[in-house]
C-alpha cells in the first residue's frame, strides 16, 4: 500500500442519489456534502487558486530581495542615529548637572563668607559643604563627639 491509500480519508457510508440529496434538509445536506468528492469544475478552481497564491508569493519573493540590502543599510543607520542622539542627550545632561553643581557651590562659598562670625561661617560650612559628596550612611561622629556637637549648637552664646 502506498502512502496515500494508508491515510485514512473521511467519506460517507451512504451512497445518496443527486436527487435525494437536494431533497435533504439544509444542515444534513451541507454535511453530507463535506465528505463527497468535489465537482471537477470546483477543483479546477482550486488548483487555479492555489496556483494564483504561488505566483503572487514569488513575485513578492522576488521583488522584496533587491530591497533588502536597502532596508539593512537603511535600519543600521537609524541605529546609528539613535545611538548619537542618545550620547547627545547624556552630554547635555552632563554638562548641566555640572553647572548646576558649580552655581551651587559658588552660592554656598558666598554665604559662608558673608557669616558675620568666623563660628557661625565654620558651623554652616559643616552644614552646608561646597562641593556635593558621596551620601555616605554611617556617622562619622562618635557617641562623644556627637553629644558635643548638639551641645554647641543648642548653646544659644555660641551664635555670638
Amino acid at each position: 500500500m502506498t502512502e496515500e491509500e494508508e491515510k485514512f480519508k473521511a467519506h460517507n457510508w451512504k451512497h445518496l442519489s443527486p436527487h435525494e440529496v437536494k431533497n435533504l434538509p439544509p444542515v444534513q445536506r451541507g454535511r453530507y456534502l463535506a465528505y463527497e468528492e468535489p465537482p471537477k469544475d470546483v477543483l479546477d478552481a482550486q488548483e487555479a487558486t492555489l496556483k494564483r497564491i504561488r505566483e503572487t508569493y514569488k513575485q513578492k519573493k522576488i521583488a522584496t530581495r533587491g530591497k533588502e540590502p536597502v532596508d539593512l543599510e537603511r535600519e543600521k543607520q537609524e541605529i546609528l542615529i539613535g545611538q548619537l542622539k542618545a550620547a547627545e542627550a547624556r552630554n547635555r545632561l552632563k554638562a548641566m548637572k555640572t553647572k548646576y553643581y558649580h552655581y551651587r557651590s559658588d552660592d554656598v562659598a558666598h554665604l559662608i563668607t558673608t557669616q558675620p562670625t568666623a563660628l557661625a561661617s565654620v558651623k554652616l560650612e559643616c552644614l552646608l559643604p561646597a562641593k556635593e559628596e558621596e551620601l555616605n550612611l554611617r556617622d562619622p561622629l562618635n557617641r562623644l563627639k556627637r553629644r558635643r556637637v548638639e551641645q554647641l549648637l543648642d548653646d544659644p552664646n555660641s551664635y555670638a
